[in-house]
């Protein structure tokens, strides 16, 4: 296996384990029901989110949609999907369980990315080079993304809908934000993204009972 291939599917699983452990040490030990909660929770969610998605490529190539829109588009049926979900799911459970279906989540989005790392020869060239020129961003991006997912799952254990509406509009930006990259290569648009989701999850963090 090639080199970047070993490193950049060792930040994964670095980036994650980070986040598991971070966890542990604030006192958190993930029931394996709940942990595998929030891996189900997770495939509910892309029931919900892929016609959604594919509902706004079938717009795109029907009207002629711009990236802008549509990197919108992909963004909110993400957030939307994801956190209603989560708001179904886990209002009134207890913060030992949300922290565990997070982390479910986080772990069912680490193998989604591995297959990218390896595959990488069949993705877009600006996604490939991703993979090749910046393999330590998987530690980054997965620590950032799996606290995201809990700290949005213990908010939602208590907060009404109110909430739910900030956390859908927040995850949208973020996932909005990525699209502008995946979709057209825009570096810049990474480099806010993955900016933007560390600022999130430890404002979040430091808004929730963690």
């Amino acid at each position: 296996m090639e080199k970047d291939k070993v490193v950049g599917i060792a930040s994964v699983i670095v980036g994650y384990l980070l986040a598991a452990v971070s966890m542990y040490l604030l006192g958190y030990t993930p029931s394996l029901k709940s942990f595998l909660f929030g891996i189900l929770g997770m495939i509910i969610a892309l029931v919900i989110q892929f016609p959604l998605q594919f509902s706004v490529i079938f717009l795109r190539d029907k009207l002629g949609l711009s990236t802008g829109p549509v990197a919108v588009g992909l963004g909110l049926s993400a957030g939307f999907s994801q956190e209603l979900v989560k708001y179904v799911l886990l209002n009134g459970k207890d913060i030992s369980v949300a922290v565990a279906f997070g982390l479910g989540i986080g772990l069912f989005e680490a193998l989604y990315a591995a297959p990218m790392v390896l595959y990488k020869e069949d993705l877009p060239e600006h996604m490939k080079s991703l993979v090749e020129k910046t393999p330590w961003l998987g530690i980054w991006e997965r620590y950032f993304a799996t606290l995201f997912h809990i700290v949005t799952s213990v908010i939602l254990t208590y907060g009404g809908i109110t909430w739910l509406i900030i956390l859908i509009v927040l995850h949208g930006i973020v996932d909005s934000i990525g699209e502008l990259h995946n979709l057209g290569g825009n570096r810049t648009a990474l480099i806010i993204t993955e900016i933007l989701l560390c600022i999130l999850s430890l404002a979040l963090f430091l808004a929730s009972p963690l």
